[in-house]
């Protein structure tokens, strides 16, 4: 297994209020998106997710989604592909049977979520726009409202 990294963390705050809970579930989520292991798989291994670790809630899992054709040119992902490895990712590690009812029981549409990007190190380090995006329509597919979704960096 590899390591996938994370170079963004995605969090949530329900009424303004972070709990414990609300944390876990937002740094599992982030865990998940890991920026760099899902933009970038060296063209190893078949296309789609698999789970490592144990299926029981109370044990870490580890969602692998890879593609030997995610990449259209140097720099650039293919938007499509990237959503649809999101998507299977998060339908496994939710164990739901669609990604739309898996991002529901991730965020509720009451929620005002958060995604922090890094744009700092350059292209080929940067979070990936492709990869936001596809966080981003993950999150209105659950019903959180366009308004109550906000991406930054520190340097916004």
């Amino acid at each position: 297994m590899r390591d996938v990294g994370s170079q963004g963390w995605l969090g949530t705050m329900k009424d303004q209020n972070l709990n414990r809970r609300q944390f876990l579930k937002g740094a599992a989520a982030a865990g998940l998106l890991g920026m760099s292991g899902l933009a970038c798989n060296g063209g190893e291994g078949e296309a789609g997710a698999e789970t490592a670790g144990s299926a029981e809630r109370d044990h870490s899992r580890v969602i692998l989604a890879r593609s030997d054709d995610i990449r259209a040119g140097e720099t650039d992902l293919k938007a499509a592909k990237v959503k649809g490895l999101l998507d299977e990712a998060v339908r496994r590690l939710t164990d739901k049977a669609s990604a739309r009812a898996a991002w529901e029981s991730l965020f509720s549409p009451r929620e005002k979520v958060t995604v922090k990007v890094g744009c700092l190190p350059g292209a080929r380090l940067s979070s990936r726009p492709e990869v936001t995006q596809a966080v981003v329509d993950g999150l209105l597919s659950a019903g959180v409202r366009a308004a109550n979704i906000i991406v930054w960096d520190r340097t916004d």
